[in-house]
């Protein structure tokens, strides 16, 4: 894959990704993971099909999610290694990461990293500076914001009930808390 950069102002999720993929110095070729090769294989089928505006918007949502996972894919192989990650920890963030849009307990968590409650409590913690709920919360919020600022086409309800809130009452709620804006408001006010 070729990515070229147009440092033109769209602040867009995707045209971040492609930023940073195309301009980081270091590995300028690498290997892409199997399920990256999956998605722009089903891109390809999704563009050769009849055009119309919803063939049109699952190629977009596609090539999107395929350039960033491979941004995913991408940093992860830049960042620096920790000294000593625990290693249950560190396979309950990256279950968060590839559930985000599922309702998480901090049970099923612990199951995950292989540590009773307590002390996977006190673990997370310890790794990561905050409580779990607290940490899943804010990646909520976070891919909340990307595809509010992304995905126009996605309402305000639309995007709760992709992450998996209970209602939208409460996901404005706790995004105010995190972003001290409502998301309504985000969605009609230009990207810092």
């Amino acid at each position: 894959m070729i990515l070229h950069y147009d440092p033109s102002p769209a602040g867009s999720a995707l045209t971040d990704a492609i930023e940073i993929l195309a301009t980081s110095p270091g590995m300028p070729v690498w290997q892409a993971p199997d399920h990256a090769a999956e998605r722009w294989g089903r891109a390809f089928d999704l563009a050769q099909q009849e055009r119309d505006w919803i063939s049109d918007s699952l190629l977009q949502h596609t090539l999107t999610e395929s350039v960033l996972l491979l941004l995913r894919e991408f940093t992860a192989a830049q960042a620096p290694v920790s000294a000593s990650p625990h290693p249950g920890i560190a396979q309950a963030l990256a279950w968060i990461e590839d559930h985000i849009n599922q309702p998480c307990g901090i049970a099923e968590l612990a199951s995950v990293a292989g540590l009773s409650t307590s002390r996977f409590h006190e673990a997370f913690r310890a790794e990561t500076g905050t409580t779990p709920k607290d940490f899943v919360l804010r990646r909520k919020i976070d891919r909340a914001r990307t595809l509010l600022e992304g995905a126009t086409h996605y309402s305000v309800t639309e995007v709760a009930c992709l992450l998996g809130f209970s209602s939208s009452q409460y996901f404005a709620t706790v995004f105010r808390r995190y972003q001290g804006i409502p998301p309504s408001q985000l969605r009609h006010s230009p990207r810092p």
